[in-house]
């Protein structure tokens, strides 16, 4: 008899702390699935309560080169805090000449905010020039919890270049 009445109290305070934070997070926050931006204009992230997906934009899907060569991402389970690195990628450049054969790029993209990785683009790990494609919904790299909601707000609505995928 105890163990059911600790259960059920358990489970009204664990949907308790749920609603809560749904509420909360969404009123402070405006939390929807519209497209935000990092501020350096290379990341784009997506929000779905505390779910972020962050995808590259066209800007930087132009800057990394025409042939991308390795996509690296962390993997499930690893803490990033803002600022820390994100992906890196490593691309070359066709040369004008043919007597350059090729100019080799590695950018490294910083985390705009803070979260645990719940799942990484596993298909850039074998298709890793997909993530040049036009189609914006295949540039994504990972979905993460979010763990610092105040970092949302340094995002930005609108992409500071004017119109980005």
């Amino acid at each position: 008899m105890l163990n059911s009445i600790v259960r059920r109290t358990l489970s009204k305070r664990q949907s308790l702390r749920r609603s809560k934070f749904s509420r909360e997070y969404c009123s402070k926050f405006q939390v929807s699935k519209t497209i935000k931006y990092s501020k350096d204009n290379k990341l784009w992230v997506t929000l779905d309560q505390d779910i972020a997906t962050i995808g590259i934009t066209q800007y930087t899907k132009e800057s990394v080169g025409n042939k991308v060569l390795l996509v690296a991402l962390p993997p499930k389970g690893v803490r990033l805090s803002k600022g820390n690195i994100l992906s890196v990628i490593h691309s070359s450049f066709n040369a004008q000449s043919e007597e350059d054969s090729s100019i080799h790029l590695s950018n490294d993209l910083q985390s705009p905010i803070s979260g645990l990785v719940l799942q990484e683009n596993e298909v850039l790990e074998s298709e890793p020039t997909s993530i040049s494609v036009q189609d914006p919904s295949a540039a994504w790299l990972v979905k993460l919890r979010l763990t610092d909601y105040k970092e949302v707000n340094d995002l930005i609505d609108g992409s500071p270049f004017g119109t980005v995928q």
